[in-house]
């Protein structure tokens, strides 16, 4: 009845000039407006407050919700065992997606041998962590930390569990462990020391070694193992390493407690702080006291047996001179006999010949001189090192011009030319370096072919040796050849076609490499052939061996 006096004030209040009040409705009127007037100014700050409220909580919720998905732990919310909810971070662990966990039995996620432990935990309500293995949706398992708390929920009791994920963690740890006792029980000694030399671990194989107890090394400075004469050494090594130098492993000699002197091979490592700073040096120590002196044992073993055989060697050579003594005088005088009866034979009774004595008695004359020349080339080769000259400084140029005047019937002969570019100075024994060249040379006038002989001698000179290359146009000879003509007595042609003991070459290959040299040939048969050997330059001053 009141409001439906009251009513038309609400379009007096709106401004409505026709409707018109009594006296009643007047009052009624204005005490309506009173209260309005009171109630607007009452519900204002009300109203800002419900909002501010509302604000803070969706804000709060938020924060909460935020916290918890991006969080690094995973939670969970569940009630007996049966999941409620759960954040991001739960269902990545597990490898579900969100809806797939809600209605799970937290017993589903744990591999088969946490599952007991699991529920006496979700049963009994326990708070402290505990460690157990959670089994993902693809089977793997892996190691986590749990820990949980039940709270009133809507008038029940539920419970708000966290995971971490402690694998990683589980590994770094056994595998610290497992190198803890690695280290303790190595036969090696492991030991660490800061820079200034105090030693601040020491292990097992380190206190066997060393006969020092760990407490005893931890009171020491690393100095007091070093050997005399050995510290000096020790410091620049920890100098080095600090200052960045990359050193892994050196021999040195450390002392023991009762004064025995070990060779031990360290291998080091130097330690930094998690900024990267250099705290410390970490060292694996290794006796290798016994493998030196069976080493140093070994050695003088072989120099007992060197010394044996340089002795056996001089025997030898000595035995080869007095051979080469007899062969130049015993042997070649019968020779010289053979020869001069044979040819007196011959001129004594020439008009009693017929031709084919004369033949035979030729044959007999040739063979002697064959064999003193064989007998000869012999000495040469086996003179070569007990016969020899002292190396000197030699102008190969003068020595290249003696053998052209040694040679100079079968060049003039055979039509041949020999040449040469500017040649240098070179150290050798001269009479050895004229019989090279001379073998060289007599080699190429003699094997040539339709065309006269065209040999040319040129040399490269290097900071370290000079090569010498003699260059013929004769027949050549094949790649399979080319190793086996430096032998002695090998031969590639019949003595009809071309003479000779098969020994020069030889010969030059052994007085090359008396020299240090080395000799080879490069050839194709039928395109001529270039033999290059070398020698030390005249700049050096080392001893020839």
């Amino acid at each position: 009845m009141v409001f439906r006096r009251a009513l038309p004030l609400y379009h007096v209040l709106a401004g409505d000039p026709s409707v018109v009040l009594d006296p009643y409705q007047e009052s009624i009127g204005l005490a309506l407006s009173f209260l309005m007037v009171v109630g607007i100014a009452a519900i204002a700050p009300l109203s800002t407050a419900v909002k501010r409220a509302e604000e803070t909580l969706r804000e709060s919720e938020e924060r909460f919700h935020l916290l918890s998905e991006v969080g690094l732990e995973a939670i969970a919310l569940h009630e007996k065992g049966v999941i409620l909810d759960g954040n991001s971070a739960f269902a990545r662990m597990f490898g579900y997606d969100h809806a797939e966990l809600i209605g799970k039995n937290v017993l589903d996620l744990a591999a088969p041998q946490s599952r007991e432990l699991v529920l006496k935990h979700v049963r009994s309500g326990r708070e402290e962590p505990y460690e157990a293995e959670g089994l993902r949706k693809d089977g793997s398992t892996f190691s986590a930390e749990l820990s949980g708390k039940s709270i009133p929920y809507h008038g029940k009791m539920v419970r708000v569990s966290t995971l971490r994920d402690i694998t990683e963690r589980k590994r770094e740890a056994e595998e610290a462990a497992r190198m803890v006792t690695v280290v303790r029980d190595s036969n090696d000694a492991i030991t660490i020391q800061d820079f200034d030399g105090r030693i601040t671990a020491w292990n097992r194989g380190a206190e066997l070694m060393y006969g020092y107890s760990e407490e005893e090394a931890l009171a020491m400075n690393v100095e007091s193992l070093t050997a005399p004469g050995k510290v000096d050494e020790q410091r620049d090594f920890v100098r080095r390493l600090v200052a960045g130098e990359a050193i892994t492993s050196f021999e040195t000699q450390r002392v023991t407690n009762d004064g025995r002197i070990l060779d031990v091979w360290m291998t080091v490592t130097k330690l930094v702080d998690k900024a990267g700073k250099p705290i410390g040096i970490a060292s694996t120590e290794r006796d290798i006291t016994q493998r030196k002196r069976a080493e140093e044992k070994q050695r003088e073993e072989l120099e007992r047996r060197v010394e044996q055989r340089t002795a056996a060697l001089e025997r030898s050579n000595k035995e080869l001179e007095q051979f080469a003594y007899v062969a130049s005088h015993d042997l070649q005088e019968p020779l010289r006999m053979v020869a001069s009866y044979t040819q007196l034979l011959e001129r004594r009774y020439k008009d009693q010949l017929d031709d084919t004595a004369r033949e035979f008695i030729a044959f007999a004359v040739d063979g002697a001189n064959r064999m003193q020349r064989l007998i000869n080339d012999l000495l040469a080769y086996s003179r070569v090192q007990t016969r020899a000259g002292e190396p000197e400084l030699v102008e190969l140029s003068h020595v290249l011009g003696q053998a052209r005047a040694n040679l100079a019937t079968a060049i003039e002969e055979s039509g041949a030319l020999v040449t040469n570019d500017g040649l240098p100075v070179v150290m050798a024994d001269p009479a050895q370096l004229l019989s090279v060249l001379q073998n060289l040379i007599g080699n190429a006038v003699k094997f040539h072919g339709e065309e006269p002989p065209h040999v040319h001698v040129s040399a490269r000179e290097s900071d370290s040796e000079v090569e010498i290359s003699v260059r013929d146009n004769g027949i050549g000879i094949r790649k399979e050849h080319q190793e086996r003509i430096f032998l002695i007595f090998q031969r590639l042609h019949n003595r009809k076609d071309y003479p000779g003991t098969g020994i020069g070459l030889a010969l030059c290959k052994r007085i090359v490499e008396r020299h240090g040299g080395r000799i080879w040939v490069e050839s194709e048969e039928g395109s001529g052939a270039t033999f290059t050997f070398t020698l030390p330059t005249g700049r050096q001053k080392e001893q020839l061996r």
